[in-house]
């Protein structure tokens, strides 16, 4: 049996938030160096990359542009 996936960096509160918004078109610039072109496009990459490596260090960098692409949006 396996066990359960722990979501040590709340990866579902931000599937939800990206999930419930309506679909942005155009370019959005999330921070001084970093211009996302297709949001949908990146949402879905980033996403599976989080999910699948929750919680390791590595792997921060990805949910972390995530984290800033929700600020921007809100």
């Amino acid at each position: 049996m396996e066990a359960a996936a722990v979501d040590i960096w709340n990866v579902t509160e931000l599937e939800e938030f990206f999930n419930s918004m309506e679909p942005v078109t155009g370019p959005v610039r999330i921070d001084c160096c970093t211009v996302v072109n297709d949001v949908q496009k990146f949402i879905k990459a980033e996403l599976t990359i989080v999910k699948a490596h929750n919680g390791q260090y590595r792997y921060r960098p990805y949910f972390e542009r995530l984290l800033q692409l929700k600020i921007v949006l809100s």
